[in-house]
């Protein structure tokens, strides 16, 4: 493998003036795009790993080299094809190459995604440290913010169970925050609980600031958000005709555009999917 590869390596131009070198490739005439997807991905990693082996010394001396690789095309039609032993063991060997930098890539990704979500749990903690001195708008404006954190990182039950958390601590015992950010945490929670699945508790958890968002005036973001959040849980979940309640009032409050199609788009997919059967069901829930 290793002596085909620079068979067809034909020349090596370095460039100081642009700190580029470029690898000119060639091959045989029936073999050029099968050739040109297979060697290069071999030959290219190795010579920049080699140069990255000295980059430190290269660096101190101004010189940061840019890696291309082109083909000539039709100047070496003699070129012999590689046996297809060798080519076999070429595939399995890139194959091989890939698999390993994409599990590196992905824990690196898992350890990055780790450290962060310890920075956030102690971010956590330090807030509820400080739960009973801060005003309950702060502490779930901050809670929000984590929860969304965590959910990104993949921490899918910690995030549930923080917001979970945080809105009752907020909405209880006497303590209240403005209907619009109330109204807020309860989506962003119902819309976790969709995400996995629990479409059921995303309309619960809905249902119990229904009439916080009936008296919302129509301009305000979260009462747009309520419907669509509650169309999209209901019509997924089976319920029909909530779920058509739901959309037809965000269709109301949205502007024509993406989202008003969107919400429109469902709809007309949940009635083909209900079919015919369900246009008298007695509604299970109101939005």
């Amino acid at each position: 493998m290793h002596w085909w590869r620079h068979h067809y390596t034909r020349e090596v131009q370095v460039e100081p003036q642009r700190n580029t070198i470029t690898i000119w490739f060639a091959f045989p005439r029936a073999k050029t795009e099968q050739y040109a997807n297979l060697i290069p991905s071999l030959q290219i990693p190795w010579v920049q790993r080699e140069l990255e082996r000295h980059r430190a010394v290269l660096a101190e001396n101004g010189l940061g080299w840019h890696i291309d690789w082109r083909v000539r095309e039709g100047a070496f039609e003699a070129l012999n094809e590689m046996p297809a032993s060798v080519e076999s063991y070429m595939l399995t060997s890139l194959s091989k190459q890939k698999h390993l930098a994409a599990q590196k890539s992905r824990v690196d990704i898992l350890k990055h995604f780790d450290r962060s979500r310890e920075q956030i749990l102690d971010q956590l903690k330090s807030l509820k440290d400080r739960a009973q001195s801060i005003s309950p708008v702060e502490y779930l404006q901050e809670s929000l913010r984590m929860s969304g954190d965590l959910w990104e990182l993949g921490s899918r039950l910690t995030a549930r169970d923080c917001l979970r958390s945080a809105l009752f601590f907020t909405t209880k015992n006497g303590r209240s925050v403005p209907p619009p950010l109330h109204v807020r945490a309860s989506i962003q929670l119902a819309e976790m609980n969709a995400g996995d699945r629990n479409l059921r508790d995303a309309l619960v958890i809905l249902s119990e600031v229904r009439e916080i968002v009936r008296n919302l005036e129509d301009g305000v973001p979260e009462k747009v958000r309520y419907f669509q959040a509650f169309s999209s849980s209901a019509l997924r979940a089976g319920f029909f005709q909530d779920g058509s309640v739901a959309a037809h009032e965000a269709s109301r409050l949205l502007p024509q555009g993406p989202d008003r199609e969107r919400i429109e788009t469902e709809l007309v997919e949940a009635k083909l999917l209900a079919g015919a059967i369900h246009d008298n069901v007695e509604s299970e829930i109101q939005p």
